[in-house]
């Protein structure tokens, strides 16, 4: 079987060859029993399909079919999936997301900050003679946060 930290080291290893590797970051890997790899990565700035390819061809190469067979995805994280790790909520400071607590609090709110394992956040009023309160929680209190799309 393939394992995790095996696709984690290739990664990485690929990540390090970029020329913007600081701005680079894995997202989340997983390796299930039948061997189907899924790579997610994401960019301080942004990502390209080059590097997807890139980090797909290196993991390749790193991997024998004749000893093992799997399936293998490398794409970036999403906007339609959650966010997940201290840096991305960084990444969309100013923006807005859709947060889901723990405790099934639900609101929409704008991200002020990012530091340590905090978040502070504006929510935005349902109302337009609302006024939007400022929250502050851990990450570990999130149950789900999604970045609100919106085409202007």
């Amino acid at each position: 079987m393939i394992h995790k930290e095996q696709i984690e080291k290739l990664t990485l290893e690929c990540i390090e060859t970029f020329e913007h590797k600081a701005e680079l970051f894995i997202v989340e890997i997983t390796v299930n029993a039948s061997n189907t790899i899924r790579v997610f990565v994401d960019s301080d700035s942004s990502i390209d399909i080059s590097d997807c390819i890139k980090i797909s061809r290196h993991i390749e190469s790193n991997l024998d079919r004749e000893i093992e067979d799997y399936e293998l995805n490398v794409s970036s994280y999403g906007l339609d999936q959650s966010i997940i790790m201290m840096r991305q909520f960084k990444k969309h400071i100013g923006k807005s997301v859709h947060f889901v607590l723990l405790n099934k609090e639900d609101f929409k709110a704008e991200i002020i900050s990012a530091e340590g394992e905090t978040l502070i956040v504006k929510t935005i009023p349902k109302k337009k003679k609302e006024e939007g309160v400022e929250k502050t929680f851990l990450i570990s209190d999130i149950q789900k946060a999604k970045l609100i799309i919106t085409f202007k």
